[in-house]
């Protein structure tokens, strides 16, 4: 299993509007967050971006009208030649 650390991993913090939070990839459909707090957890591989924090809040804001900008924090393994 994969160790996820500041020498396996970079962390970064971005805001992303509508358009981008839309091209985030989500495991479901449910939009009933616990919370609408704390910024998006994503973890990118291949090119993709998984969502792995914040599936219900994102779900509940795109399925509203309006503009929506969010914090999101992305998760990316370093290439072998970093670590």
């Amino acid at each position: 299993m994969p160790l996820l650390s500041d020498q396996t991993c970079k962390i970064t913090r971005h805001v992303l509007d509508r358009e981008g939070l839309a091209k985030l990839e989500l495991f479901h459909e449910r939009p009933k967050p616990a919370r609408q707090d704390g910024p998006i957890v994503v973890v990118e591989f291949e090119g993709l971006r998984y969502v792995v924090d914040g599936n219900n809040r994102l779900n509940q804001w795109l399925a509203t009208d309006g503009p929506i900008e969010a914090e999101v924090i992305v998760i990316r393994p370093r290439p072998q030649a970093d670590a």
